[in-house]
């Protein structure tokens, strides 16, 4: 009994102590953002931020839930973002047709089927977000996120597209 008390000791201070940053991490600041488009939350949409600061390294952004809501990370990982302005990019698909997975070692009727089915209801990947919201050096999205503010910002990806990707070559 006496020796459950320091293991439960030790594994409560360890717990307590929490993840440790990556050396040189500047402070994190808690951020939240919601993504609408056409007035209505843009659920499950990812977002990146490039910093306009050259001292600024840290990659962050996040990943919208139902209602276009996301609480930015840095690294993934961690909670919040360094301060500083950024532009924002925003991206979402949605896919349609059949999602194949090709036999491995399958016989040939089996990759007749596979190769058929393919061609009868192909793969594509639509863009639903327009593209100048893509790229970080055409987004007219920016922030500024500043210690001691509430750093909480809606930003708005215009009207609502469907453009397919085009397949490479």
């Amino acid at each position: 009994m006496y020796r459950l008390i320091p293991i439960s000791f030790l594994l409560l201070l360890i717990g307590c102590l929490g993840e440790s940053r990556p050396d040189g991490m500047p402070d994190l600041i808690p951020c939240s953002l919601q993504i609408i488009q056409e007035g209505q939350p843009l659920p499950a949409c990812s977002v990146s931020l490039y910093p306009l600061e050259s001292s600024n390294s840290w990659s962050s952004g996040g990943t919208a839930d139902e209602n276009g809501r996301i609480h930015l990370r840095t690294h993934g990982r961690y909670n919040g973002i360094p301060a500083g302005k950024y532009k924002v990019t925003v991206w979402k698909q949605k896919t349609e047709g059949e999602l194949l997975t090709e036999p491995i070692n399958g016989s040939s009727e089996e990759m007749a089927t596979y190769q058929r089915r393919l061609k009868e209801n192909p793969q594509r990947i639509y863009h639903l977000v327009a593209p100048s919201f893509l790229n970080a050096d055409t987004t007219p999205l920016e922030i500024n996120v500043e210690k001691g503010e509430k750093n909480s910002f809606t930003l708005d990806v215009g009207k609502a597209v469907y453009r397919e990707e085009k397949p490479l070559p």
